[in-house]
């Protein structure tokens, strides 16, 4: 009788975590993906990251925001890519993960897909520290107190981060667009 109640609590452990991953792999890939350039590598992470929520997910589910839990992870793994890797980040295309322009003052396409490209070169091209703050902060709208604890420094070390990140990435886009 024992065995039949533990395997049912793991059946409904099971069936939360999958609820748990389904909730939140999409923006976890993403993120990696933006960070990392690369969709296998971001589909790796993604899997490390999940696989160590799966370890501790009886602890993790007990938390009020286990979603920045899953962000600090990724972004440590993503972190550590960049610093163990040897090879130049290349932009996989952002396509699939980027919504499609809806504004008809954009009716060509080509260059939207130039600009995103762009776009995702420099983001790559910036720092890994500063480019998480950046990706945090702007695209998944994490406080600076949330980047800060994502990214394990303090307060004003995320603001800094942050700040040197939207400064980089707006010469270097002023610089990609031939202007000063």
């Amino acid at each position: 009788m024992a065995n039949d109640h533990v395997s049912r609590g793991e059946v409904a452990t099971g069936e939360r975590f999958e609820a748990f991953f389904h909730t939140h792999d999409t923006a976890i890939f993403g993120y990696l993906w933006r960070m990392t350039g690369n969709r296998e590598v971001a589909s790796d992470l993604t899997q490390e990251t999940f696989v160590r929520a799966w370890q501790r997910f009886s602890t993790i589910s007990t938390y009020d925001a286990p979603r920045s839990w899953l962000f600090r992870v990724a972004t440590h793994l993503a972190l550590n890519y960049a610093r163990h890797s040897r090879t130049r980040a290349t932009v996989d295309s952002w396509a699939a993960v980027e919504p499609a322009y809806d504004n008809p003052a954009h009716a060509d396409h080509a260059d939207q897909i130039v600009d995103r490209d762009a776009i995702c070169m420099i983001l790559l091209s910036l720092p890994p520290r500063e480019r998480a703050a950046l990706i945090l902060h702007s695209v998944y709208g994490y406080s600076f107190a949330e980047v800060a604890q994502a990214l394990s420094i303090s307060l004003s070390a995320a603001r800094v981060a942050l700040w040197r990140g939207r400064e980089h990435f707006r010469a270097r886009y002023l610089r990609e667009e031939g202007q000063p």
